[in-house]
Formats: C-alpha cells, sequence, structure tokens
C-alpha cells in the first residue's frame, strides 16, 4: 500500500506480475481457450516496459507452463507460447539495450548498488554461509505481509504460511499453479548468484514477488483454520484473523492521515517547497536551472538521489510549473523584479565545472549577479550523512554592458552576498 502511494516503480512491479499471474492462471483453468495465451503474449512487452523485474514473472510463467502446453497437444497453443515467448525475449533485450544497462553500467562505476545490496547475494560458494543466509532472507523483508519493517513484522509466521500453502498445491496436484507461484523466485534467485539483481533484503524490490508471497501465504493461513476440529472454533479463528487485518489497515490508514508523509526530512522539504515557490516568486522571476533553462550541470545516477523529489515538489507547489511548465518571463526581470535562479545539488557530486561556468558567464553577460542564497537539507541515510542543497542565484539587469567584463573562470566571479539557511 505505502509503494503504491510512492512516485517510484514499486506499485507497477507488484501491479503488473499479478496481471501476468492472472493470465495465465486463467489459461490454466481452461486451457481450451488459446486465447489467454495470445493475452499473455500482448501483455509482456508493454510488462517490461512498465517494470523492470517483470522479466523475472515472465519468465518463470514461461517455465510454468511448459508442462501444459507440451500436455495440451495443441498446435494453437504451441504458436500462441511460442508467439509469448518471441515477444519477452525482444521485449526484454530492447528494454535492456535502451534502459537497464545504462543504468547497470552507473551503478557499477559508482559501486554503490553492489554495496548496497551485498546482503541480498547469495553467497553460493560458501555452504554454512548459504544456509544461514536462506533463513534469513526468507524470514526477512520480502516476506513482510501484511505487517513488517527492518526488525519487525510477520516475516515468519508469513514464510511459514507461504510452506503450508506451497505444500497443499503438491498434494492437489496442482503443479502448474504452484510452479506459477515458485519460478519467479527461481529466476530472480538465479540473478542474484549472478550479482544483477537481489534476491530479497528489501521490500521494495521483492514486489513482483509479493503476489505470489500472498497467495500462497493466505492459502497456508486457510488451510491451517481448516485443520481446526471444531467448527465453532474455526469460525472464531477465521473472524479473529480478519479483525486483525481489519485494525491494522485502519491504523495504517490513521497514521497515514495524521503523518502524511514517510520521514521527517520528507515533510521539511515539502514544507520548504511549499514556502520556496510561492513566496520566492512574489516579487522576483522564478526559474529552475534544470527544467526552465534546461541546464544539467551533473551526471544523471544513484548518487543524484533527491532529485525526483524536488521535482515533485515543485510541480506540486510552483503555479507556474502547474501551468504546463510556462516559461519564465525574462523580458520582465528588472531591479525591483529580479531573476532569482534555482539550482538543485548534492554536496560531493561531480559537477561538470565548464558547463556550470559558461552558464553562470553567459547569465552575466546579461545580467548583473547581485545575490546567492544556499539552503541545505540532512537526510539520515544507511551509508552516512547526505545533504541536499538548493541554491539561488539573483539577478538584474546590467545597467552599463559596455564598461562590464564577463567572468570566465569561478575564482574571477564577482562574490554576491551569501544568505545561507
Amino acid at each position: 500500500l505505502r509503494h503504491s502511494a510512492e512516485v517510484k516503480q514499486y506499485a507497477l512491479d507488484l501491479l503488473v506480475a499479478l496481471g501476468l499471474l492472472a493470465l495465465a492462471i486463467e489459461w490454466w483453468r481452461n486451457p481450451t481457450r488459446v486465447g489467454w495465451l495470445w493475452a499473455l503474449a500482448t501483455a509482456v512487452p508493454f510488462s517490461l516496459a512498465l517494470s523492470h523485474p517483470a522479466v523475472f514473472v515472465a519468465g518463470g510463467v514461461s517455465i510454468a507452463l511448459v508442462p501444459l502446453v507440451w500436455r495440451s497437444e495443441s498446435q494453437r497453443a504451441c504458436v500462441a507460447f511460442a508467439a509469448y515467448n518471441v515477444a519477452m525475449l525482444s521485449a526484454f533485450a530492447l528494454v535492456f539495450f535502451i534502459s537497464t544497462a545504462p543504468q547497470i553500467a552507473a551503478t557499477t562505476e559508482e559501486g554503490i548498488m553492489k554495496v548496497y545490496w551485498a546482503e541480498a547475494f547469495p553467497p553460493v560458494s560458501k555452504p554454512i554461509q548459504f544456509l544461514v543466509w536462506l533463513g534469513a532472507v526468507h524470514t526477512g523483508q520480502m516476506f513482510a505481509y501484511p505487517l513488517g519493517g527492518a526488525d519487525h513484522g510477520s516475516r515468519a509466521l508469513t514464510f511459514g504460511c507461504c510452506v503450508v500453502g506451497a505444500v497443499f498445491l503438491a498434494r492437489q496436484r496442482r503443479g502448474v499453479v504452484l510452479a506459477l507461484c515458485l519460478a519467479p523466485f527461481a529466476v530472480t534467485f538465479i540473478a542474484a548468484a549472478m550479482h544483477r539483481y537481489p534476491y530479497g533484503g528489501f521490500a521494495r524490490t521483492s514486489q513482483h514477488l509479493a503476489p505470489a508471497i500472498c497467495l500462497l501465504a493466505g492459502l497456508g493461513a486457510a488451510r491451517l483454520i481448516a485443520r481446526i476440529r471444531h467448527e465453532s472454533m474455526q469460525r472464531r479463528a477465521l473472524v479473529a484473523g480478519m479483525s486483525l487485518l481489519a485494525v491494522f489497515a485502519t491504523g495504517q490508514m490513521i497514521r497515514d492521515l495524521t503523518q502524511p508523509y514517510r520521514t521527517e526530512h520528507d515533510q521539511r522539504v515539502r514544507e520548504f517547497a511549499r514556502w520556496f515557490w510561492s513566496d520566492k516568486a512574489i516579487d522576483a522571476e522564478l526559474a529552475c536551472a534544470r527544467t526552465d533553462l534546461k541546464q544539467g550541470f551533473f551526471k544523471q545516477s544513484y548518487l543524484w538521489r533527491g532529485i525526483a523529489q524536488y521535482l515533485c515538489n515543485q510541480r506540486i507547489y510552483s503555479p507556474r510549473h502547474q501551468q504546463g511548465g510556462r516559461q519564465p518571463d525574462l523580458e520582465s526581470v528588472s531591479t525591483r523584479h529580479p531573476l532569482r535562479c534555482v539550482v538543485f545539488s548534492r554536496p560531493g557530486l561531480s559537477r561538470d565545472e565548464d558547463s556550470f561556468t559558461t552558464w553562470l558567464a553567459g547569465m552575466q553577460s546579461r545580467f548583473e549577479w547581485v545575490g546567492y542564497e544556499k539552503n541545505e537539507f540532512h537526510k539520515p541515510h544507511e551509508h552516512g550523512p547526505d545533504i541536499e542543497r538548493i541554491e539561488v542565484f539573483e539577478f538584474v539587469p546590467r545597467i552599463d554592458l559596455a564598461d562590464e567584463s564577463v567572468a570566465t573562470n569561478p575564482q574571477e566571479l564577482p562574490r554576491p552576498r551569501l544568505n545561507a539557511n
């Protein structure tokens, strides 16, 4: 629920995984209706375009359906299944070339994500450590449904219910359904063994496995309740379980209403954006260097984290950006109505000094730099101190361009009064 409300891709991971699983289940229920296979073949390219880990679910679906296709002895089913696999592989290759490979290259260059995901990669070369890791990862955040966090929740209980549900499917000879639920785990595990994608460790990177986890856990819980001999006790156990889920859901909604943010940092930057994009524009022309002036001073990478939240808050609280990104009116800039250019950055990032100097020198060829303001937000992060910075460069029209020289070196630039908040 939390991930579905974030401006991130995790909600799509779950949605796409559930959609692929539902289509496969529908064909399993009625193998004579090959249209469900064609629906899978049609849906899989869009699924992979919307979600990177959807490829693990799509691959798992392909593995799980092989026996069913083989037993069907239907030429139409074979053609549709072949079309599904061709569509899946083609879409994966295209998405990998356009999007995934550059992201892998960026994270490899920085070395951040492999460190961040280290505990989610299986130590396959160390048998004892591997067994310990298996126990920890399957009672960790990957199985934190319906409740869970870093050090608490229903993780072990949920995993136990999943095991019960899987055993029940096996005993009922529902091998295809069981494979549809478990095969995505196997494909994800292989990717983790290759150090390409984490297996467990985090709920957000395991959203594509959430449908299978919740379905198996629900089935397992139902089987455990069904084992209770007395019907009245069964009914009480069912009511108690449903009541706990309702209380948990209600509590989550009440918490989100009273605290509509994930962290205090989120609250601080949101309140700052609410004030900044309205008050700073009252007596000035406010322009974002990135969105309005199309200036990119920093390499786009994982280390550029924070930019998405900055841009989202800008779109929410800036009246001008709410109006379809209307461009700032530079002709209206005057000594009484200055131009304020906003630059989002993070200390320690490798800034393109040539690009920044060129932009600042170009601004000084037309305007006079009269003010500078720095706003910093300290953000807790597991990798250490993290600072997000919003700088404001204030300009007014130059009175006499003929008598002014344009500086080309940052050390030669004039030093306006600093106002650090």
